[in-house]
């Protein structure tokens, strides 16, 4: 149980250094209407895509599952930095807006 903790914690830790990268607190609110969900869909996935090297596959499904929360595409290309799998994204999209948990409340 320690090391699944212990995991989850290191996890949740490169997630928020992610964000802090970005200059952005973790659970802000984006400006109303900054995209459309389509719109922001094909940011995150072009960005994602060739920007980051991340695969089309994944890309669509971390813009789907962030975009279900916010339409910032920062938040999509900060979870795709650490979140390498979609059982990745996941956990942490359940940790972060599901569960609304920060390395604070897992300490």
């Amino acid at each position: 149980m320690r090391v699944a903790k212990d995991k989850r914690l290191r996890g949740l830790q490169r997630l928020e250094e992610a964000f802090r990268r970005h200059q952005r607190p973790l659970h802000q609110s984006p400006i109303p209407g900054l995209y459309t969900a389509e719109r922001f869909r094909e940011v995150v996935v072009t960005v994602l895509t060739m920007r980051e090297g991340v695969n089309q596959g994944l890309a669509e499904y971390i813009a789907e599952r962030v975009g279900k929360h916010t339409g910032d595409p920062r938040e999509a290309i900060a979870l795709a930095r650490v979140a390498k799998t979609k059982a990745n994204v996941d956990k942490y999209v359940e940790l972060l807006w599901v569960r609304n948990l920060t390395v604070e409340t897992l300490e």
